[in-house]
């Protein structure tokens, strides 16, 4: 784990064995996005010419995550769906 800083200019260097091990070059883009109020994600753009947000999938998983109330998980009876499930 390393530990970084943003400086004064908002900047956050990312260690060079982050960038060694992730293939991460000079003006490497990246769609980042804050995740659970508290966390930041990075999402390396390979192809950015071809990148959206709009269409990517994972993005829009983060966007809109499925939210199932407590209440309602303690009413699924597991055993049942799993064999509605494995019998299909």
């Amino acid at each position: 784990m390393n530990i970084v800083e943003i400086d004064e200019r908002g900047r956050i260097l990312i260690p060079k064995e982050i960038r060694k091990g992730g293939s991460i070059k000079p003006r490497q883009q990246f769609i980042i996005k804050i995740v659970n109020d508290n966390d930041l994600f990075l999402d390396k753009i390979e192809n950015p010419e071809k990148a959206t947000t709009k269409n990517d999938p994972f993005i829009q998983s983060i966007k809109n995550p499925a939210h199932v109330s407590p209440n309602k998980l303690k009413k699924i009876n597991l055993e049942k769906l799993e064999d509605e499930m494995w019998s299909e």
